[in-house]
């Protein structure tokens, strides 16, 4: 499982990035990770998860993320950067899983825009998710 650390390291790590890449300023709320931790563990708890495994974590945490919007931006408005930094906190939770196999998944420009925008504008659940980065995770799709 997640430490309460890595949370809030996925999380700022990634609007870090997303803040760079984009050229705009974000604000990360600390409670709304403490939310998301919350709720990613309740709903792997529901799914009789007691050991789940990277994928099922990541699934779970992109959607939590999405839903409860942890960034937000006062010199403007970007609406994809939660969808985003939900994306880019799922894929280190996989990488994480295979530092020891010398693995990598990274996903390109083009791939990850489309899932923003699927994230934000249609409907996903955690499991849903979590079939996505199985096929990461299982090399199906992008694994260098």
């Amino acid at each position: 499982m997640l430490s309460d650390k890595d949370y809030e390291t996925f999380i700022q790590g990634a609007a870090n990035l997303v803040s760079k890449q984009f050229d705009v300023d974000l604000n990360v709320d600390l409670r709304v990770i403490s939310e998301i931790k919350v709720h990613t563990e309740r709903s792997l708890t529901a799914f009789n998860q007691d050991a789940p495994n990277a994928a099922k974590q990541a699934g779970n945490l992109v959607f939590w993320i999405r839903k409860l919007k942890p960034v937000s931006n006062d010199n403007g408005y970007f609406g994809l950067a939660n969808e985003y930094i939900a994306l880019l906190c799922g894929i280190a939770v996989l990488n994480a899983s295979l530092q020891k196999t010398g693995k990598k998944i990274v996903l390109g420009k083009r791939p990850l825009t489309d899932f923003a925008h699927t994230l934000r504008f249609h409907s996903h659940s955690p499991n849903g998710l979590t079939l996505s980065f199985e096929l990461f995770l299982t090399g199906s799709l992008c694994l260098i």
